[in-house]
Formats: C-alpha cells, structure tokens, sequence
C-alpha cells in the first residue's frame, strides 16, 4: 500500500470537524510523503486546509444547498497550542468579564500564552493569540488562574468579602478551598492595592 493510500485510510478514520496535522501521520511515511498526500486529499475537496500544516474533515450542514462547516478559529488555536505544548488561557479582560468583575465584553477573541504571538482567522471569525510572561500564566486550566487573571484588570477597591465569595461560587470553589487560595495568591506579586485587599479578605 503506497503512502498516499495509508494517509487516506487514516484520514477516513477521523472523525468529522476534528483538526488533525500531518504530523499525527508521519508513521504513515516520510514526512515530505504525507504532507503531499494531504495536499492532494485537500485539492480533491476530502479534507480542508485550515492552517499551515493543519487539516480538517468538513462537516456538510444540512440545508438545500449544503454548507460546508469548519472548526472556529478558537478551536484552531487551542489545537495549535495542544499540538506545540504551549499554554493558552483567557486574557486578563476576559476572564474578568466572565466573572462579574467588568461589565464590557471584549469585542475579541483573545489568548495569553508561551508560544508565539498569532492570529487565527476562520471566515470572519479572528482569534488572536498574544505571548505573556509566565507569571500571568499561573494556574493555567484551574479556576484560581482564572480568578488570579481577572484581578489583574480590576480596581481592588470594588471587591467586596461577598464578591470574593460569589466569584469563588460561580467556578465552584468553595468556602474552605476560597481561604486556601487567597493564602497562595498572597504569597505572589500582585498588582498595586490587591496584597492589602486580600490580606483584608483573608481575616473574615
């Protein structure tokens, strides 16, 4: 079976609107091997190129004349990130927003990570991606960096005891964990005002 048949089989195997690269291939045959039958497959209309280097199994919506339906473009660059072993989480804005702490929603998908800084465009859809020291990156994927992230962009004055608590609510941390964390998030540079805030919530 030549490379080209094996790189079709595998690709059939795919589940549809999954993001797979050559790289997931490369058993198949040389790399330069896969990455021309993909090309070939993506010129035949089988799969889509989404990115460098990165392919999709469209879904077909079903309509009278269908629609060809492609991964969002967060869904890109996470796949990205996964891929490369980066970080990625919501910005600073973002996860402030989603917590109650701003009421203004960013008009744009943004990302912090250790990669490179890129922007991901899938029609109309644009997400970018900026690279941020490690520091703002703590506790990636656990609900404190999303709380740590949102105190970032927010004015210690307007948190409350109450707030500190609901926000810890609305990620499910609950009162014992809410008092473990603020003695770790004590122990870290903060922003100006939220060391004294915090040591003030931390004695409730």
């Amino acid at each position: 079976m030549s490379v080209a048949e094996k790189v079709a089989k595998r690709v059939k195997r795919i589940p549809r609107g999954h993001l797979f690269s050559a790289r997931e291939c490369q058993q198949l045959g040389s790399l330069a091997a896969v990455q021309k039958a993909l090309s070939r497959l993506a010129q035949s209309g089988e799969i889509e190129r989404v990115s460098r280097g990165v392919y999709s199994r469209p879904k077909a919506r079903k309509t009278a004349s269908p629609i060809v339906v492609l991964p969002s473009a967060v869904t890109l660059a996470k796949y990205w990130a996964k891929m490369n072993g980066y970080t990625l989480v919501t910005q600073a804005e973002e996860a402030a927003f989603r917590l109650g702490l701003q009421t203004q929603m960013p008009m744009r998908a943004i990302f912090w990570s250790n990669g490179p800084s890129r922007r991901f465009k899938q029609g109309n859809d644009i997400v970018e991606v900026r690279h941020v020291v490690d520091s703002k990156l703590r506790w990636a994927g656990q609900p404190e960096g999303e709380i740590y992230r949102g105190l970032l962009v927010t004015e210690p004055f307007s948190i409350s005891y109450d707030d500190w608590l609901r926000i810890c609510g609305r990620l499910s941390i609950n009162n014992e964990r809410a008092k473990v964390f603020l003695q770790r998030i004590l122990k870290i540079s903060l922003p100006i005002g939220w060391r004294e805030k915090l040591q003030g919530l931390d004695q409730n």
